[in-house]
C-alpha cells in the first residue's frame, strides 16, 4: 500500500507558500540553502505532517479544504509583506533569516524560544522557531471553516442581482475578517459559533424554501428580503462576552457575530436551539433588570433621582 502524500505538503502549496517570505532572486537561493532555514522550513512542515487531519488529508478538491488552505496561505502573504517591508535593506542571510524567524512569530514568542543569548541560526533553535510558526498556521484551519459556512449561506443567494451580489460578497467578506479577528483570541468560542453557523444556515435554507405571510398574503421571500433576514442572523452567530458589544456595530456586517442575542424575534415553533436561545435571553435581561446598579431597578433609578434633586 502507498504511502499516503498530504496535500498540504505538496510543493506547490505549504513549501511554496514559505517562500513568500524570501526576498526573490540569488539572495533568496542563498538563504534557502542554508542549514538553518532547512532546519526552519523542516519544523514548520513537520507540525502539519504528524497533524491528525492534515497528516492524512490527500483529497483537496473538498470546497471545506480549499477555504482551510486559503486561510493558511493568506497568514502567509500577510506575513510576508512585514517580512519584506523590515528587510527593505537587509544584505545578511543571517540578519534576514533572524527577522522571518522573529516577525512571523512575534517578539515574545520567539525570545521565549531563542532567549536573550541564543544562536536563532543553530539547526535545532532554528527547528523549534519553525515549529511554533506552523502552529501558527496550523491554527488558521478554523477561519477556513468559517468561511466555508459563510460560502453556504451564500450560496442561498444565487441568481442574485448584481448590486446584491456586492453587498453580500461584502458582507462575507467583512464577517470573516471580523469574526476571525475576535476569534483568534478567544479559541474556546470558535466551536460555539460554526455550530450557530450550521443553526444559522438551517433557518436561512427554511426562509428561502417556504413561503410566508407578506403584506396580506403568503409568499416567498425576494433575495432582498432574504438579505435583510441575513442581518438577522449575524446577530444570532454573535458568541462571545457582551463586553465585546459596541453600538456602532454596522448592519449586516459580521461583526456582529460575537453576539448572544437569540436568532429570530420569536423563537421559532419546533426549534428546540431558537427556545433554549430565548430562555436565556429572557433570564440575562431579568437578571440586569434587577441588579442594584441597573438604571431598571427602581432603587437605582430612586437614587439617581435623589442626587440630580441635590445637584
Amino acid at each position: 500500500m502507498a504511502a499516503t502524500h498530504p496535500v498540504i505538503l505538496s510543493n506547490y502549496r505549504l513549501p511554496a507558500w514559505l517562500s513568500y517570505l524570501l526576498p526573490g532572486e540569488q539572495f533568496s537561493r542563498d538563504i534557502a540553502a542554508t542549514s538553518y532555514y532547512r532546519s526552519w522550513k523542516a519544523g514548520v512542515l513537520a507540525v502539519f505532517a504528524v497533524d491528525t487531519y492534515w497528516g492524512s488529508l490527500e483529497d483537496a478538491s473538498r470546497p471545506v479544504v480549499k477555504e482551510q488552505l486559503a486561510a493558511i496561505r493568506d497568514q502567509v502573504t500577510m506575513d510576508s509583506a512585514l517580512v519584506h517591508e523590515a528587510t527593505a535593506k537587509c544584505t545578511s542571510l543571517e540578519a534576514y533569516f533572524l527577522h522571518i524567524a522573529s516577525i512571523v512569530v512575534g517578539d515574545t514568542r520567539y525570545l521565549d524560544i531563542v532567549g536573550i543569548d541564543g544562536n536563532p541560526c543553530q539547526d535545532s533553535t532554528a527547528h523549534a522557531l519553525g515549529q511554533a510558526y506552523g502552529r501558527i498556521l496550523l491554527a488558521q484551519t478554523p477561519k477556513g471553516d468559517l468561511m466555508f459556512k459563510l460560502a453556504k449561506m451564500m450560496s442561498c443567494f444565487r441568481n442574485a442581482k448584481p448590486a446584491l451580489n456586492k453587498d453580500l460578497k461584502a458582507w462575507e467578506t467583512e464577517t470573516g475578517k471580523n469574526v476571525w479577528h475576535v476569534l483568534e483570541s478567544h479559541p474556546a468560542d470558535i466551536g460555539r459559533v460554526l455550530s450557530r453557523c450550521d443553526h444559522a444556515l438551517h433557518h436561512l435554507e427554511e426562509y428561502k424554501a417556504k413561503s410566508w405571510p407578506m403584506e396580506g398574503r403568503t409568499r416567498h421571500l425576494s433575495m432582498e428580503e432574504l438579505f435583510y433576514t441575513l442581518a438577522s442572523l449575524a446577530r444570532y452567530l454573535r458568541a462571545c462576552s457582551e463586553a465585546l458589544l459596541t453600538g456602532s456595530d454596522p448592519q449586516p456586517t459580521a461583526a456582529t457575530l460575537l453576539q448572544t442575542t437569540p436568532l429570530v424575534d420569536k423563537a421559532v415553533q419546533g426549534c428546540e436551539v431558537c427556545a433554549a436561545e430565548h430562555l436565556r435571553h429572557a433570564a440575562l435581561q431579568h437578571s440586569i433588570a434587577h441588579t442594584s446598579f441597573s438604571a431598571f431597578f427602581p432603587r437605582a433609578r430612586a437614587d439617581t433621582a435623589r442626587q440630580m434633586r441635590a445637584f
